[in-house]
């Protein structure tokens, strides 16, 4: 019924764990378990964070488009 993606979001390392390597791992560690998948591997990041993005592209990732985020909460429901 459409598409279907392995969506890697919200990774995050402290800035006191950063240079270690560990987005790296994490993020190619769940690449692989969605290929095997025979899923690809999506990354959602904000346009200003260029260190993801720095990152993902040195591990092969290529930007596909740019999204704009909407939220919705109790307090501005149009009524």
């Amino acid at each position: 019924m459409g598409t279907e993606w392995g969506f890697i979001g919200m990774l995050y390392v402290t800035s006191s764990a950063r240079g270690r390597g560990l987005g790296k791992l994490l993020t190619c560690r769940l690449a692989e378990k969605y290929f095997e998948e025979d899923l690809p591997a999506v990354v959602v990041t904000s346009v200003d964070n260029t260190e993801s993005i720095c990152l993902h592209e040195s591990l092969g990732f290529q930007q596909e488009c740019q999204l704009n985020l909407m939220y919705h909460t109790p307090d501005n429901i149009n009524k």
